[in-house]
């Protein structure tokens, strides 16, 4: 094992199993005291058949049978105990890591989303923590438990007679040695099986999100070929791993075959020499049945151990990849609206094609700007700048005089609110939804803003009030969706509001109370209307028109409709053209 590997799981033991430190001594005590009660029993079937052999009084016999009773029951309970505080431990770490991963996800910038689907970061926070967890479960209760059992068997061979002891010691060590040259065989195979999971689990979840679209085209058939193909990959990559996987249990048959031979001809040789009674040869076989226990399940455990250690690895990768956005750990912005400035920004998905290209700017504190633009001329490219989702590939962007790489991410983004038309809810109640669960916002404040934004007639329909459970965005219409998004960005009270206008699909009674809602949350903050619409033009102080990431035109509304030759005075002649035809 590498050494920068080492170090990480001596990190992961650090982070996840020492604040339970005093748990695990109490585990450590449990699992001392279940080997030793294990290896009792076979101790006092030694003396009972011994007894017997002579002939010794009923009440001897009757007295060794209940300490043999009393023995069986001690361990059970010990078994019990340390089976509840080992799952304990492990399930408290494993969450832990869940956490700390799910934390990272979200912390991670969107060059890495886009590269991986939400089903296939589902099957890593989930799927490969899941493995640890058993593994965490198994380790404090097989291994560990069943180290000190071998331990304590050998010393229990040792004392009975001292050439079992030396001759046992070394079938142990060559035994667990062959093995531990077989473990790591599978490792590759099962990182490369985790990863197919994954993928699959991605499809999945891509698919059922666009059944819709995949029933309305008739592409059942090809989807399910897909999938298909997709669990044939999965299937196959598991089944070379768990077959490399089996040398480890070929390799314990094969040592505990001799071992047999080995215990019978010398419990044979000793009983011949009278070194041995016939309970003692039969406490040789039962200790060579405890000694098959600890190596075989070790073995299994080494097995899983496989599948973890192939887990932790793309644990270990995912907690290694960085985000490719500096955090600043110090800055602010001034309050009040922000002015908004952009210096020759330019930025790119993909180095075949610039989404912007050289863009220079500035929104005055408290102006509007309208966007213009086809389809894919970067018009969602620079709200997404400017909530610092990507950063520029080529020059600046400042709100007021501060550049927005050197603002804390969590300020940043309590600063800038965007309203989009595609609205995403949460499996939550209304108040969730609305507050992105933040409890320090209060019911009146909530209520306040849905009666600004006209919702208080939709609120009292609720049957729950404010803890109704919204089921994602079904039972809401468009335009109760848009509001309830507007009522999200009154509640966050921003300095700059981004808004992707969406009213043109709306009735014109629910338009109203859209473009009612639009006003009051641009008043006193700085906004970067997304227009789809001329007439959204006219609440802009400023106008950008935007072709293939590059400014086309600017300027404020009414000079660039006296230029004859611009282009939004054309567009403004062709829609009268229209409306007169």
């Amino acid at each position: 094992m590498h050494q920068d590997s080492r170090s990480f799981y001596r990190n992961v033991y650090r982070r996840y199993l020492r604040p339970q430190r005093a748990q695990l001594l109490l585990l450590a005590v449990l699992l001392l005291l279940g080997s030793l009660v294990v290896l009792a029993p076979a101790q006092v079937l030694r003396f009972y058949i011994d007894a017997a052999q002579q002939k010794s009084v009923l009440t001897t016999l009757l007295v060794i049978a209940s300490l043999y009773l009393v023995s069986v029951i001690i361990a059970m309970g010990i078994n019990v105990w340390s089976t509840y505080l080992s799952e304990r431990l492990s399930w408290n770490a494993t969450n832990l890591l869940r956490a700390d991963l799910m934390q990272h996800c979200l912390d991670l910038d969107m060059s890495f989303h886009n590269a991986h689907t939400p089903g296939e970061l589902i099957e890593r926070i989930d799927g490969d923590v899941t493995t640890l967890a058993n593994f965490f479960s198994q380790l404090m209760l097989q291994v560990l438990n069943n180290a000190i059992l071998l331990f304590c068997t050998l010393i229990f061979l040792a004392a009975i007679d001292w050439r079992l002891g030396i001759v046992f010691s070394v079938f142990a060590c060559v035994t667990l040695f062959a093995m531990g040259k077989v473990r790591n065989i599978a490792i590759p195979h099962w990182k490369l099986a985790r990863q197919a999971s994954a993928l699959f689990f991605g499809f999945l979840e891509e698919r059922l999100n666009g059944r819709e679209d995949i029933l309305s085209s008739s592409a059942i058939d090809y989807v399910m070929h897909c999938f298909y193909h997709t669990l044939q990959k999965s299937y196959k990559l598991e089944r070379k791993a768990g077959l490399l996987g089996s040398a480890l249990g070929a390799t314990t048959i094969v040592c505990f075959t001799l071992g047999y031979v080995m215990a019978f001809s010398l419990g044979t040789y000793l009983y011949q020499q009278g070194a041995l009674t016939l309970g003692g040869v039969y406490l040789l076989y039962q200790y060579m049945l405890l000694l098959e226990r600890p190596v075989q399940q070790i073995t299994t455990q080494l097995d899983e151990l496989q599948t973890a250690s192939a887990g932790l690895a793309r644990v270990r990768e995912l907690l290694e990849t960085s985000s490719v956005l500096r955090e600043c750990s110090s800055g602010s912005l001034p309050a009040g609206p922000l002015p908004i400035t952009l210096e020759n920004v330019s930025f790119r998905y993909t180095p075949e094609r610039k989404a912007l290209n050289g863009i220079s700017l500035r929104v005055p504190a408290g102006n509007v700007l309208a966007v213009m633009g086809r389809t894919g001329c970067g018009k969602s490219t620079l709200a997404r700048l400017l909530l610092r989702l990507y950063d520029p590939d080529e020059g600046k962007i400042l709100f007021g005089s501060t550049p927005i790489d050197a603002v804390p991410l969590q300020t940043l983004r309590n600063s800038v609110s965007l309203v989009t038309q595609d609205i995403q809810f949460f499996h939550a109640s209304v108040r969730d939804n609305l507050t992105f669960f933040n409890r320090s916002i209060g019911d009146e404040t909530i209520l306040d803003v849905l009666d600004q934004v006209g919702l208080l007639d939709w609120y009292h329909s609720l049957p729950d009030g404010l803890d109704t459970i919204v089921q994602s965005s079904q039972g809401l219409s468009a335009g109760e969706a848009q509001l309830l998004a507007f009522s999200r960005a009154f509640l966050k009270d921003p300095q700059i509001v981004i808004l992707d206008e969406a009213s043109s699909r709306l009735d014109p009674v629910t338009e109203q109370k859209i473009e009612r809602a639009v006003d009051r949350l641009l008043a006193n903050r700085t906004g970067i209307i997304i227009a789809h619409r001329l007439a959204t033009l006219e609440r802009a102080d400023q106008v950008l028109l935007l072709k293939d990431g590059q400014i086309e035109e600017q300027g404020a509304l009414a000079a660039l409709r006296q230029r004859g030759h611009s282009r939004i005075a054309q567009l403004f002649a062709e829609q009268h053209k229209e409306v007169v035809a």
